[in-house]
């Protein structure tokens, strides 16, 4: 019982760790592509200290085309970004280095984006 007791507090102040380590290297502005069926969307991803959130979808020419604003948080080690409009977002984020990271979409408003996984760089 003591066992499974400092396992279970093992793995809380990992996962802690995990949340505090993302929320600490997010902030800031971040460029990837999205492909999904039949459309690529080139976006910026701005996460801000606050916990404040805009999405900035680019069209070909690298001109910003569509903005929503929202909110995000990190939870169980899964970025949540609930935007102003009613959608969410969940994903899951590995780190290359402190400037890119692989993002998997693992839930989301619009089906068609679970298990997108697009590179963000920081820009």
């Amino acid at each position: 019982l003591l066992s499974a007791c400092l396992l279970g507090i093992g793995i809380a102040v990992a996962v802690a760790l995990f949340n505090d380590a993302t929320a600490a290297k997010l902030p800031g502005s971040w460029k990837g592509r999205f492909v999904f069926p039949g459309q690529v969307i080139d976006a910026n991803y701005v996460f801000k200290q606050d916990g404040s959130f805009r999405q900035e979808t680019l069209n070909p020419r690298g001109q910003i085309v569509d903005v929503v604003d929202g909110r995000w948080h990190v939870e169980f080690g899964e970025i949540v970004i609930d935007w102003n409009n009613g959608a969410f977002e969940r994903a899951t984020v590995e780190w290359t280095d402190d400037k890119t990271m692989t993002y998997r979409i693992v839930e989301h408003t619009d089906a068609i984006q679970i298990g997108s996984v697009t590179t963000f760089s920081r820009k």
